[in-house]
């Protein structure tokens, strides 16, 4: 699901459930994402885009994960991610 360097070294302390969207077939979005020192997400930018519905969608879904905060001894520094987001028909 994640991969990249936040995949690596960050741990996800907060995940919200997925929005309900209304599809009509199974859809994914595929995104690359910053996570602050924090444990914030602070930037969303897409890397394949099904709908721009699906892409705000997914965005803002993203926006709310939090990431475990770094700790005081590596570099205080954004790190990337990627993930795909798969909505289904209910």
């Amino acid at each position: 699901e994640l991969a990249g360097p936040v995949a690596e070294t960050r741990t996800v302390v907060y995940r919200p459930e997925l929005p309900r969207v209304a599809v009509e077939q199974v859809a994914e979005v595929k995104l690359r994402f910053w996570v602050r020192p924090d444990g914030t997400v602070v930037r969303v930018e897409p890397v394949l885009i099904g709908s721009l519905s699906l892409m705000k969608a997914a965005e803002l879904y993203l926006k709310a994960w939090r990431f475990n905060s770094l700790s005081a001894a590596v570099p205080q520094v954004d790190q990337w991610g990627t993930i795909t987001i798969r909505f289904t028909i209910d």
